[in-house]
Formats: structure tokens, C-alpha cells, sequence
């Protein structure tokens, strides 16, 4: 897609992430380090417009 440059220069690393239902419970909590270690290179955070 050829976005990966500026989505590591403008989208801020995500510190931390976990998934909920939609009661607000967790379903399950991210290891970011965990995926950073094992993808070689950090994760960051890009927004998208709401449905």
C-alpha cells in the first residue's frame, strides 16, 4: 500500500492495547512488547473515520 513510511512518522506508538465486549469487559490485554520483539519494530496507531 506504500503507507508504512509515514504511519511510523506521524502515527504515535501504541503503549499499551487491550479488546472488550461491548459491556466493557476485557476479552484480551496486548503484550506490546511481546509483538514489538517479535515483528522487529514498534507498533503505532493509526486512526480511521467512524461508520
Amino acid at each position: 500500500m506504500g503507507v508504512g513510511g509515514r504511519v511510523r512518522k506521524e502515527g504515535p506508538p501504541q503503549q499499551s492495547g487491550e479488546l472488550r465486549r461491548p459491556d466493557g469487559s476485557r476479552i484480551v490485554t496486548m503484550d506490546v512488547a511481546r509483538l514489538e520483539r517479535r515483528l522487529g519494530e514498534r507498533i503505532h496507531l493509526v486512526s480511521r473515520r467512524p461508520c
